[in-house]
């Protein structure tokens, strides 16, 4: 493979090759840069013999040029052109932007399957953290030891995730001269892997990247800092692995301080990597209770947005359905058999009255004896004190909080001045971030100890 990082590298590239639709071959120009991919398709004399709707409605496709592969997916067409040339000529183009792109020089097909993803990141070296088995491979890499390190060292741990396959932390490693020929030692590589159980098709492996990618961007509290994506395929086993492209949200920052985050082990030689509570990755990927997963990837999403107003919006969503209690005024069933009994004397002294409405507000209210805020309220005192007081969370009011979301929400002229918001957006995603790692199955220890060494 081309020594081509998509990653780490400004990469401009302008490709000429051509795609295979249909059995039939069609030039095309592939553009990659940091404003995304784009491929325009040059359809000859009306060769594509496919509907318009068809043409728009191609989600993958496979780009070649020489010996280069790139498999194309999430594809969105957004320009096309349609000319007649002389008599009887005609020359139509397409051009699609795509969500990212497969890169192999072993050729890799729309219905190829996979076998697993890797993820690598300068951030994912330091969420690792020192672990006494990276100890033990540097070590040989100095010649303490005078052997290679053992495959098991190179495996930092590794869980079965039903359903899934086994996710783990491993560590790939080489020798001899990493730049040029002037350098020798060795370099290793610390990165997040998903074998899958059973070998997946392209959208299952592209949503088993991005589950992964959430989960991992969730504890480091900021972007990975990708510097490369790796598959395999069924039919490519024993070759170069497939590299994955799809751009990574950064933030304009590069140092990670979001307040909290879990890390799996510290920079420090203390064994604190004994002491990561592996039972979140079974809890995030549970196949029996999917609303875990869509929870930390919609904070992970919102956490993304440039806008504090945004965040604090999304935040308050979040910890407003993961407090919710639902309770009664009075019991639901008698209340019911009450205003049935009722209608006839409802009606006599409300006649017109929408009867129907009126009982579905009655009983709507009587569900709302606890609202957000005394939601959040309980939320808090159902939490250790110590936790209370190390977050602050005394000195939060939620009666403003909540005040300030619906007055934006429900008065379109409002406008709230620019620190509340921030100060808003802050305390409703501590809650959330701490609701999350409560739902993951953190036992309450861990996350005081999260609390205490990012305070």
């Amino acid at each position: 493979m081309d020594e081509i990082d998509y990653y780490t590298d400004n990469v401009n590239e302008c490709l000429t090759g051509y795609v295979t639709i249909d059995g039939g071959n069609y030039v095309s120009e592939l553009s990659i840069d940091d404003d995304g991919i784009e491929i325009r398709l040059l359809d000859f004399n009306s060769k594509m013999n496919r509907a318009y709707s068809e043409v728009m409605a191609l989600n993958s496709i496979l780009f070649q040029k020489g010996t280069r592969y790139y498999l194309l997916f999430g594809l969105e067409l957004h320009e096309s052109s349609f000319m007649r040339m002389g008599v009887d000529g005609r020359f139509n183009t397409y051009t699609f932007s795509a969500q990212g792109f497969l890169y192999s020089k072993s050729r890799v097909n729309t219905n190829s399957l996979f076998t697993s993803v890797s993820i690598h990141g300068e951030n994912i070296k330091k969420w690792s953290g020192s672990t006494r088995k990276l100890d033990k491979i540097i070590e040989c890499g100095l010649g303490f030891s005078n052997k290679l390190p053992n495959d098991d060292d190179c495996v930092e741990f590794e869980k079965n995730i039903d359903g899934l396959g086994k996710i783990g932390l491993y560590y790939s490693y080489r020798y001899g001269g990493l730049s040029g020929l002037h350098t020798v030692g060795m370099d290793v590589e610390p990165h997040v892997t998903v074998s899958f159980e059973k070998p997946v098709g392209l959208d299952r492996l592209i949503e088993n990247y991005i589950d992964l990618y959430m989960i991992l961007r969730f504890f480091i509290g900021g972007s990975l800092m990708i510097s490369n994506i790796k598959t395999n395929s069924v039919s490519n086993y024993g070759r170069e692995n497939i590299q994955i492209y799809i751009k990574e949200k950064k933030e304009d920052h590069k140092t990670i301080n979001t307040g909290m985050f879990l890390t799996y082990s510290t920079i420090y030689h203390d064994d604190s990597e004994k002491n990561f509570p592996d039972s979140v990755w079974e809890g995030y990927f549970n196949p029996e209770n999917h609303e875990i997963k869509e929870l930390v990837k919609k904070y992970v999403t919102y956490s993304m947005v440039h806008s504090n107003e945004e965040k604090f919006l999304g935040f308050y969503r979040m910890i407003e359905s993961m407090t919710i209690r639902k309770s009664c005024y009075v019991d639901e069933a008698l209340l019911s058999k009450l205003l049935n009994r009722s209608r006839c004397l409802l009606a006599k002294k409300f006649p017109g009255a929408p009867l129907g409405d009126f009982i579905r507000a009655i009983k709507r209210t009587n569900k709302s004896k606890h609202n957000t805020e005394s939601c959040i309220h309980h939320f808090i005192k159902s939490l250790p004190e110590s936790v209370v007081i190390k977050l602050d969370l005394k000195k939060i009011s939620i009666n403003e909080v909540c005040k300030s979301r619906n007055q934006i929400i429900h008065q379109p002229l409002f406008s709230e001045t620019p620190s509340k918001i921030y100060k808003h957006m802050q305390a409703t995603e501590i809650l959330t971030k701490l609701a999350l790692l409560i739902r993951l199955g953190v036992p309450m220890q861990k996350i005081e100890e999260i609390i205490c060494y990012h305070r």
